[in-house]
């Protein structure tokens, strides 16, 4: 008789044992994990994006999600309307005294794409805006003079998606602009903000933008620092 109570005691010294050592693992897991839980990481295949449900999250560590953009990451933040004023301050805050280009429809300039460069490391950054509703647009000039840039585009809209894409050529002549690469199209959402890095293969190798219709839009372009 004693020998099973002693047997059950043991039985249930072991089970409070496990259960204790099961909390204490459980404790310490959620002490390790991230303490934040602010951005959305998404990888996929072919490239990696982290999703900034809260503006003010981005707002406030702006400089911790370029870093990340620097590491590769596409940066997608949503900018909810209450931020609207906010989003636009902080782009022309970044864009200094640099003039805002008004994108130019490529039927305006008698060729779909830029013709002219805009070195980045003598002109500085880039600034602009674009709107149009039945072509689409590109930016006014290709960029060159660094190895790599830092572009972000903010969609004005509430209505549609802004679609772009990364255009790459070597130099050519006006009809010809040597070898072309084409990037992936890639879009954002309603309101939203993207920040991305693109690096070319030489100073001179020329990078520009492609945006889809209908779209409304500003956004900036620098060298990579």
């Amino acid at each position: 008789m004693k020998k099973g109570i002693m047997k059950e005691r043991t039985c249930d010294g072991m089970k409070k044992r496990r259960f204790f050592s099961c909390v204490l693992f459980i404790a310490l897991a959620l002490t390790l994990a991230p303490c934040s839980l602010a951005v959305e990481v998404v990888q996929t295949e072919n490239d990696k994006e982290i999703y900034v449900a809260d503006y003010m999250e981005f707002y406030n560590n702006q400089s911790g999600y370029y870093s990340l953009a620097k590491e590769g990451y596409r940066i997608i933040i949503d900018v909810p309307e209450e931020y609207e004023n906010l989003e636009e301050a902080r782009i022309a805050e970044l864009a200094g005294d640099t003039q805002k280009e008004i994108l130019t429809p490529s039927v305006a300039r008698g060729t779909s794409w830029p013709t002219k460069t805009h070195d980045v490391v003598k002109d500085g950054m880039y600034y602009f805006e674009g709107s149009t509703s039945s072509y689409p647009l590109y930016t006014n000039y290709a960029f060159v003079g660094d190895y790599g840039y830092v572009a972000g585009f903010h969609n004005r809209s509430s209505t549609y998606y802004l679609t772009y894409r990364d255009i790459y050529s070597t130099p050519g002549s006006l009809f010809n602009p040597g070898e072309v690469e084409y990037g992936a199209y890639k879009s954002i959402g309603l309101n939203q903000t993207v920040i991305e890095y693109f690096t070319t293969n030489s100073t001179t190798q020329r990078l520009f933008f492609e945006f889809l219709d209908p779209c409304t839009f500003n956004g900036s372009i620098a060298q990579f620092d």
